[in-house]
This record gives structure tokens, C-alpha cells and sequence, in this order.
């Protein structure tokens, strides 16, 4: 049967049409800005690497070139211990904070292969103590490798834990926003105010314990309460050996731009060498907050790792680091 000669034409000029606004449109377009990209889609969606433990990345001796570590200073917003005494007017006892407390957990590392040296950098509450009182907790301290950070908790500590670390921090990196706090505009040169004053008085301290070590010590800071530490250290330490590891999720960045100092914290935290993150999920929010905010890109690092080029030229690596157990000691606990 013979096609009409009209249905032919009609075919015809309909893909003509269909053709020309196809070039039309794929010329006229504009390129979307990077800042409108929902994600970064170069970036590979697994991990490139198995997860390796803290030990092993200290003894990487060929990645970082580095002397073999001896001594670790772990940097936390508070000490992992409870300091007491007997009656009004006894002596002061120090003990361990519970088992279950990571950072009291972390003494496995004096127990490892390795036998490292640790010394635990962090707050102490100074309002109900005086400061000869002091003297004597950190004659207690020095007995467990501890240097205290003294802090009024009812006054500096408040605005600093309760404040920044605990009202903005905390609350933004799960996902909840500043419309919920309805202080969060007017108290907010406040809580920073306190947040980097604190930051620098752990990261002086901090920097009083691993100077003697310099050449063979790790400075490893903990915690969104500490995000501004490894800024203040390698100001200090130019060399240092120095890596932050964040225990919260780290939300995408749209979330993080509600931060009006987010550019000084990704920087800071930049200071370090290694940055390290529950999953992978949080590590990849966090490469992409470096490139559309500090204007960095990542890179494959020696390995198969994920790593970030700084302005200053320095490659800082991003590791995926799930927190473990002293898998030693319930293997004899087991028996």
C-alpha cells in the first residue's frame, strides 16, 4: 500500500524540526555553575580503600616519610577522668572515666605492639576548685599522662560546650538548622568568641606536651570541639605530625554553608595531614565542602587514597576510620 504523499512531507519536516532544536538548544545552554551541582559526579561512589587501623597509619613510614612514631597526643574537649577528694578538706584522687568512654579506651595504645607513648590533652572544671587546688589534681593527672586545659564550665566552658559545641556544631551537623535556635544570630560572635579562645588554650597545651617529642610524636585532636585546634598547632609546629578525626557526621554542603565562619573551620581543619571520618558518606560531604567553599579539589593520593591539594601546596589526606575495640582484651576475657 502507498504512504499518501502528504503524510511523507509531514514525517519529514516533523524530524527536520525535531533535529535543529536539538542543535539549537545543546548550543544555547549554559553550563551549569558548580555551586548548583547537587553532587560532585567524578567522584567515585565507594571507598577506594580498604578502612586501615590507627596503628598501621602510624607505621606508614614509606606515605609519609616520616620517623617512626613514639609518642601520640591524643587532644579531646575534656579529659577522659573524674578527679574527687575525700571529705572538705582531703586529698584529691584521679581516676579513668569508664570503660566505655573512647577516650579512656584509647590507653590500648600503651598495650599495643608498638608500645607508644600517650598523653591525653583536654578541659578541666575549674569553677569549684582553687588554684592551688589545681596543682595538686595535676600532680594526680601527670600520674595517668594527662594535661589539663583549665576552663570555668560555668562561665567560659558554658558558652564554648553548651554554646557553640553543643548549640550550633552539634545541631548543624545532624542536619538540624539555625531557625531552631532562635539565639543563634544575636549570640553567635559570642559563642565563636569562646569557641576559639578554647581551641587555642587545648592547642597551646597541646603543643607544651609534644614540643619535647617534635621529631617522633603524633598530635591526634578529636572531636567538632576541636575543629580550630590543628590551625593553632601547626602555627606552632610547623612540622608537626598532626591529624583530626571527626565523630559526628559531616552533613553536605549546602548544610555546612549555614555556618558563617565555615570557611576558617574547613581551613583549620586543613592544617592537619590526615582527616578522618566514620564513612565514607562523611568524608565525600566533606571533599565536596573543600572544593565550593575553600576552593580546593581532591585528588588520588600513592595508595589508592583520597586526598586534598591545599593552596599552600600541601596534600592532606581524607581517611575512612571506623572506631574499634581493644579486640586484645576481649579475646582474653572470651577464654
Amino acid at each position: 500500500m502507498l504512504i499518501p504523499w502528504g503524510d511523507i512531507v509531514f514525517y519529514v519536516f516533523s524530524l527536520a524540526v525535531a533535529f535543529m532544536g536539538s542543535y539549537f538548544l545543546g548550543k544555547t545552554s549554559a553550563k551549569p555553575r558548580e555551586e548548583d551541582l547537587g553532587q560532585i559526579d567524578d567522584m567515585p561512589e565507594q571507598a577506594p580503600r580498604p578502612v586501615r587501623r590507627l596503628s598501621k597509619l602510624l607505621q606508614d613510614q614509606k606515605a609519609n616519610n616520616t620517623k617512626k612514631i613514639k609518642k601520640v597526643v591524643i587532644v579531646a574537649h575534656s579529659l577522659p577522668v573524674q578527679f574527687n577528694r575525700e571529705g572538705d578538706s582531703g586529698p584529691w584522687s584521679v581516676k579513668w572515666d569508664d570503660s566505655r568512654n573512647w577516650l579512656a579506651a584509647m590507653r590500648m595504645l600503651q598495650d599495643a605492639e608498638e608500645k607508644y607513648e600517650v598523653t591525653w590533652v583536654g578541659c578541666m572544671d575549674a569553677s569549684q576548685i582553687t588554684e592551688d587546688e589545681q596543682k595538686d589534681v595535676e600532680k594526680e593527672l601527670e600520674k595517668h599522662n594527662c594535661a589539663p586545659v583549665w576552663i570555668k564550665f560555668t562561665a567560659l566552658g558554658d558558652t564554648y560546650f553548651r554554646g557553640f559545641c553543643k548549640g550550633v556544631l552539634w545541631r548543624l551537623f545532624h542536619y538540624v538548622m539555625p531557625q531552631a535556635d532562635p539565639d543563634f544570630g544575636e549570640k553567635w560572635e559570642e559563642r565563636w568568641d569562646a569557641y576559639q579562645k578554647v581551641n587555642r588554650m587545648i592547642a597551646e597545651a597541646a603543643v607544651r606536651v609534644a614540643t619535647p617529642h617534635a621529631q617522633d610524636a603524633a598530635i591526634w585532636v578529636h572531636g567538632y570541639g576541636c575543629l580550630l585546634v590543628p590551625e593553632f598547632v601547626r602555627d606552632a609546629m610547623p612540622l608537626a605530625k598532626l591529624g583530626i578525626f571527626v565523630h559526628t557526621p559531616w552533613p553536605t554542603t549546602d548544610v555546612v554553608r549555614c555556618l558563617p565562619e565555615r570557611l576558617r573551620i574547613i581551613n583549620a581543619m586543613l592544617s592537619a595531614d590526615i582527616v578522618g571520618f566514620h564513612t565514607y558518606d562523611y568524608a565525600r560531604h566533606f571533599l565536596s565542602a573543600c572544593r565550593r567553599i575553600a576552593g580546593t579539589d581532591f585528588q588520588a593520593v600513592a595508595g589508592g587514597r583520597l586526598g586534598v591539594k591545599t593552596q599552600s601546596g600541601r596534600t592532606v589526606l581524607v581517611e575512612i576510620l571506623h572506631l574499634g575495640i581493644n579486640s586484645t582484651f576481649f579475646q582474653g576475657f572470651g577464654r
